[in-house]
């Protein structure tokens, strides 16, 4: 627990400030790289089923979609979130890469900012077993797998809202299998709780 919370106070801080430095950096080049942004094949097979017209979008150059770009779903996002967007303009992709799902290439090219194949058995913690504003569990949870810690906190405002607080891996000690959790920062004041 000790390592745990070394690197929540000493390695999660810079971590985090280098991501927010190439977020607003993103304000600037994601626009840039839209305006000759491509459609092409994913360059990860993803088993979903695609519906049409979803179709895998990059940016141009390549530099700027090796940084800002979503190597997992595209200009156009995921399915979850692109249901009711009209995806083939450019607030809709600017919003999902710039502002939604900011430089989620980090993990690909920088690997201290996720975990391959964590084995969720293997996490250890302190606090409640489940903390999830989705499922409804409030409550805090310090949690560790090897040297990468997490921290995650909710508690219910009413019955349908919540504040939710999230620093380092999102670690989920509860789910079965494997995941590849990322390094998150989050602070959510009024966050859906149970939806």
């Amino acid at each position: 627990m000790i390592k745990a919370l070394l690197f929540l106070l000493f390695v999660v801080p810079p971590l985090i400030a280098f991501k927010l430095l190439m977020i607003l950096l993103g304000l600037i080049f994601v626009p840039i790289g839209l305006l000759k942004a491509k459609v092409t094949e994913p360059p990860e097979h993803d088993s979903r089923v695609v519906d049409d017209p979803w179709q895998y979008v990059k940016l141009q150059p390549d530099w700027l979609d090796n940084i800002w770009g979503s190597r997992k779903y595209g200009a156009q996002g995921n399915w979850f979130w692109n249901d009711d967007q009209d995806t083939t303009k450019f607030w809709p992709r600017f919003n999902w890469l710039a502002l939604r799902n900011p430089v989620s290439n980090l993990e690909v090219y920088f690997p201290w900012y996720e975990i391959k194949d964590c084995d969720n058995s293997k996490i250890e913690y302190v606090g409640e077993p489940i903390v999830s504003d989705v499922l409804g569990f409030e409550g805090a949870q310090l949690s560790w797998y090897g040297w990468r810690a997490g921290f995650h906190y909710i508690k219910k405002w009413t019955d349908d809202r919540c504040i939710r607080v999230r620093i380092g891996f999102k670690l989920e000690p509860h789910e079965k299998g494997t995941s590849s959790p990322n390094l998150t920062f989050i602070i959510a004041p009024w966050a859906d709780f149970g939806k």
